[in-house]
């Protein structure tokens, strides 16, 4: 952050604002699994057909078979999807033989290297589909990055949902409480009904198509100033955001999340605010979003996020690589190294 508050050189680095302390901060944003409203869950559809590509060039479709189908929902970018991506894998490993996996990356920015890599990284043997046009998000009425979908043999949603109750917004455990996938695997393969059948699933929030007819509102010439004062210090290559904002593209494949975060008030993360000041805030260094900003970037997304001119864009900033603050008065180090657990707290 290259900011200062009353002469103090903030030496926090904005990693601590755009991770932790976003999500932490307010507990009215720590969420796990939760019952799905009934409009939203798809239990009960037949989705034979479903058809998609995989990164390995290979055309995959879901048909009948004599084995469920769990269809797991994925990026390579969301931090709540990274960290169920070993446990996925693990459960694909436990009920091989048993039941079919197939992985759908919805992003239409990700490159495919990195897809590959995810899929070389944690070991997944199904299939990795990918999914920009959002055919399997529409179908499947997916919410999230961390949706899960068993499908039975004969092609019905039996659940849809949370993996289980380990991560979600701003929290995590060492270990689930409540296996959700696992128990639905279970119950289908038993030939009874899940007991939980349809819960939202916490993971990054994935943007729904609209129909609606472009309007007047375009990313080049109302909405990039405003990501590019508000998000990208963090959100860019070489920054601590989990994912980066710097482009049209990358906004668009993360609209769903952005929204998600911005009407919360979650980001810009900026918790120094009194909700009873409106729009008159005594900080001069405010980080949070106005009200005209939101509701510029909420009409964006409403008419199905059109580009406009890139020529009207304002100029890419620049920024220094690795440390971006003036010389630091003191630099502490930890005495000896500390093993971080790679799962769980």
């Amino acid at each position: 952050m290259k900011r200062r508050i009353k002469g103090i050189e903030a030496v926090l680095t904005a990693g601590l604002f755009c991770t932790a302390a976003a999500w932490a901060q307010d507990a009215s944003v720590r969420q796990g699994p939760r019952p799905l409203e009934a409009n939203l869950s798809t239990v009960g559809k037949n989705v034979l057909g479903l058809k998609g590509r995989g990164i390995d060039g290979r055309d995959w479709s879901l048909k009948a078979t004599d084995k469920p189908t769990v269809i797991a929902l994925t990026n390579t970018t969301c931090p709540v999807t990274k960290k169920y991506s070993p446990v996925l894998a693990r459960i694909e490993e436990q009920y091989e033989g048993k039941v079919n996996f197939v992985f759908v990356n919805p992003s239409f920015a990700e490159p495919a290297g990195d897809m590959a890599a995810n899929v070389q990284q944690h070991g997944f043997d199904g299939p990795y589909l990918h999914d920009p046009s959002g055919k399997f998000v529409s179908t499947l009425k997916a919410q999230t990055t961390t949706d899960v979908f068993v499908i039975t043999g004969d092609g019905e949603v039996a659940y849809r949902g949370a993996v289980s109750d380990q991560y979600g917004l701003g929290y995590s455990l060492n270990a689930a409480k409540k296996e959700l996938l696992k128990d639905a695997i279970d119950a289908v393969l038993a030939g009874v009904d899940p007991e939980v059948t349809a819960t939202w699933a916490p993971g990054c929030v994935l943007a729904s198509t609209s129909e609606e007819e472009i309007k007047a509102v375009s990313y080049a010439e109302d909405v990039a100033k405003i990501i590019q004062e508000a998000c990208v210090d963090c959100h860019r290559p070489g920054g601590v955001g989990p994912f980066r904002l710097d482009s049209y593209e990358q906004v668009k494949d993360h609209a769903g999340m952005v929204r998600y975060a911005i009407e919360n008030r979650i980001m810009p993360p900026w918790f120094a605010a009194d909700p009873g000041q409106g729009e008159h805030s005594p900080w001069k260094n405010d980080l949070s979003l106005s009200e005209e900003q939101i509701k510029t970037i909420q009409a964006w997304m409403d008419a199905d996020m059109p580009e406009g001119d890139p020529n009207k864009a304002p100029k890419q900033e620049s920024y220094e690589d690795g440390w971006s603050l003036s010389k630091p008065d003191v630099v502490y180090q930890l005495p000896r190294e500390f093993q971080v657990k790679a799962e769980g707290t």
